[in-house]
């Protein structure tokens, strides 16, 4: 392809991107017209702005202890309390990325190229694999755990699989996309002007 034919397709491909950020633009303008959105409420009124104020007040000036006018007897003290809560936290956190860990490793490898050829019917379809991989990173955790609460109600298994799913699609990408650059590695490696030990190394990381 010719430098001219070149930069007309790169022209072509800007001119197409404008229009399509143009048209998404006038979109928003006639929804939020036909709405009758006013933007002058998303800035805040002077409640607002005294709610603000007492937050980072409140931040700068945490709570020691109780704040209720009367605490039950036999309550623990308010520091254990919240000790055992982030201790609680990370237990689910942790446990939450070891099953993301379990989850992710088999979909990076049924994703990628290096270990799913085309002609391998044994393993999963990689389009399917990584369109899969791709739900799973485009939704948030916290829209897992209201999910997961509305259907199963409160628990930590709840809370876990709600972390597993999105970071196992994350770490599933990661897997993948290193995979395919220890292929590539291997076969740059491969000629003969490559070290002898950087070829056994990459060799070695292709099989993990």
């Amino acid at each position: 392809m010719s430098e001219i034919a070149a930069e007309a397709v790169v022209q072509g491909t800007r001119g197409a991107i404008r229009w399509v950020f143009l048209t998404i633009a006038g979109v928003v303008i006639l929804a939020g017209v036909g709405l009758g959105l006013d933007f002058r409420e998303l800035f805040p009124g002077e409640g607002g702005w005294q709610l603000t104020r007492a937050f980072f007040a409140a931040c700068l000036a945490p709570a020691w202890d109780y704040e209720a006018a009367t605490v039950p007897e036999g309550t623990r003290p308010f520091l254990v309390k919240l000790l055992g809560a982030a201790w609680e936290t990370l237990r689910i956190a942790a446990a939450g990325m070891a099953l993301s860990l379990l989850v992710g490793f088999p979909l990076g490898l049924a994703g990628s190229r290096h270990f799913c050829g085309p002609k391998n019917r044994l393993c999963l379809r990689r389009r399917f694999v990584r369109v899969l991989i791709a739900m799973m990173r485009s939704v948030h955790e916290l829209i897992w755990a209201l999910v997961f609460l509305a259907a199963f109600g409160l628990s930590e298994i709840v809370a876990v699989v709600a972390i597993a799913i999105p970071y196992g699609g994350t770490l599933a990408k990661i897997l993948l996309k290193c995979w395919m650059r220890v292929r590539i590695a291997k076969q740059r490696l491969s000629m003969p002007l490559a070290p002898p030990a950087s070829r056994f190394s990459f060799w070695l990381a292709s099989l993990v």
